[in-house]
């Protein structure tokens, strides 16, 4: 890929973001090292990259947030995607990935112990 921008990678695959917003892959195709079509077609305008264990999220110029790879989910992440919008960040550890909302919500992707869905956290009281 020429003109690339940022290079990331997670436990055994790599994407590139090119300057004018393309994305490419490769490595282990479950983690993310090949992107299926329905995701590569949502893959436009990206501003960056970011990985999880064995997964990558991308966020768009329209705030919009793409994930593929391994997410260790019993739900279907692509059926979720009304949720991956107005993203402001985006951060991982090995087995979870969370996404800053503008409205002020955190979404939380991957696998929280013996919880492993997608869950909005509470605002905590202390």
């Amino acid at each position: 890929m020429l003109d690339t921008k940022q290079l990331i990678a997670n436990s055994s695959a790599f994407a590139a973001l090119s300057k004018d917003g393309h994305v490419a892959c490769w490595g282990l195709r479950t983690s993310g090292g090949y992107i299926p079509t329905e995701i590569a077609e949502q893959l436009v305008d990206v501003r960056q990259l970011h990985a999880g264990r064995n997964c990558f999220i991308a966020t768009r110029k329209d705030g919009a947030a793409v994930v593929w790879g391994d997410f260790q989910l019993d739900r279907d992440v692509p059926s979720m995607a009304d949720e991956f919008r107005d993203i402001l960040e985006v951060a991982s550890t090995g087995y979870a990935i969370a996404l800053l909302r503008a409205d002020g919500r955190v979404l939380l992707l991957g696998s929280l112990g013996a919880e492993q869905e997608a869950i909005e956290l509470e605002e905590n009281h202390g």
